[in-house]
């Protein structure tokens, strides 16, 4: 069992059912930053390319030394100007990992009807996986968020200043123009009704389970080949399939979003936020077979960690018998989501590429850890 992701699990689970009794922000404070320093102090070797990261960023000798001229400029750029004054790798992790967290924690605060439970999400989801592990990938994001900031706050050139963000964050990571090009869409084409809604989950859900019957992964590898690697399409296609147990996550996952569009109000239901993460469940839903997606996922489903709260808590306008019932309906999606989480984290392959356990600080041995042992 791997003990300190069920502790901080836990820990954030309680202070989430306190702001939920009591509003109190002063939970969403340390949430926050339990969060952060779980994911900043980790030892580099927790989490797939974070160790080849840090010691390409040290001068050492790393798995990825040989594709590092093909890395992004503005990545170098920022590898470059941190070296300057940074010459620790665990500094440079911890200052990588604000940089990357800090505009979600902006979003959670400033749109979640409950930012603690948020970040439980933020968990349960799966999402936090990929904070630990794709170091280019949620730098590029958190630039383009912060475009996706401007433009929400209604600023001067708020489109200018997004294209400009939208740009810099491909220089960071490629894959994120993908995501800019389907945040400028999703901002003005409108879902005219939840039915549509309800009609793209399901289908889309059914699709999935069709193309996992037949071989899409020949289908996929055929479209890896098409020199779509500008956008990172060949390095998240060319990999095997997952295996069944992929079924309940994706039933799950159908269900939080069928929630999600009963409960929400009607004013929610055209937020940019909700329309990114139908986005997001279509795309999961089609690809949930193949093992890389939830990577090139990320910018969309990344909103699902906020979009849930406004269909659950104390601030939507619906009348006792409905909140009662959405209420209860949350719960029973929280309980299945917590024990698969739970289940993920006492039943592991040490063995596994995505390389999170065992969990380990900083400051420990982590010399025997799997990740150097096994793939390093």
């Amino acid at each position: 069992m791997d003990y300190p992701y069920i502790i901080i699990f836990l820990i954030i689970l309680f202070f989430s059912i306190k702001y939920w009794k009591k509003g109190d922000r002063r939970y969403f404070k340390i949430v926050t930053w339990l969060t952060f320093l779980f994911i900043g102090l980790r030892a580099p070797v927790v989490g797939a390319d974070t160790y080849d990261y840090v010691r390409i960023f040290l001068g050492k000798s790393s798995n990825y030394e040989s594709s590092v001229d093909t890395w992004e400029p503005l990545f170098l750029m920022y590898n470059y100007i941190l070296s300057l004054f940074v010459g620790n790798g665990q500094l440079y992790l911890l200052i990588s990992t604000f940089i990357s967290l800090f505009p979600l924690y902006y979003l959670i605060k400033r749109y979640s009807y409950n930012p603690p439970l948020s970040i439980l999400l933020f968990l349960l989801f799966g999402i936090y996986q990929i904070y630990f592990v794709a170091l280019r990938q949620i730098l590029g994001l958190a630039i383009l968020l912060w475009g996706m900031i401007y433009v929400l706050e209604g600023r001067q050139k708020k489109w200018f200043v997004f294209i400009l963000l939208s740009v810099s964050s491909y220089m960071v990571h490629r894959a994120s123009i993908i995501a800019a090009i389907v945040f400028f869409i999703c901002y003005y084409i409108p879902l005219l009704s939840r039915k549509w809604a309800y009609f793209f989950i399901i289908s889309s859900c059914s699709l999935g389970f069709l193309l996992n019957w037949i071989d899409v992964y020949k289908i996929l590898f055929l479209v890896s080949g098409m020199q779509l690697d500008f956008i990172h399409a060949d390095t998240y296609l060319q990999w095997s399939l997952k295996d069944a147990t992929g079924y309940f996550g994706i039933l799950v996952k159908t269900l939080v979003a069928l929630y999600i569009f009963k409960y929400i109000t009607e004013c929610r239901v055209n937020h940019w936020f909700v329309k990114i993460y139908l986005v997001s469940v279509v795309l999961m839903n089609i690809f949930y077979s193949v093992q890389m997606f939830s990577r090139f996922n990320l910018p969309f489903s990344v909103f699902s960690i906020i979009v849930f709260t406004w269909a659950f808590g104390q601030k939507y306008d619906i009348n006792v018998r409905v909140k009662k019932m959405a209420n209860y309906i949350a719960f029973i999606l929280l309980f299945l989501l917590s024990v698969s989480f739970i289940r993920s984290n006492m039943f592991y392959d040490l063995k596994n590429a995505s390389r999170m356990h065992p969990y380990q600080l900083f400051f420990e041995d982590y010399s025997q850890h799997p990740s150097i042992i096994y793939w390093f």
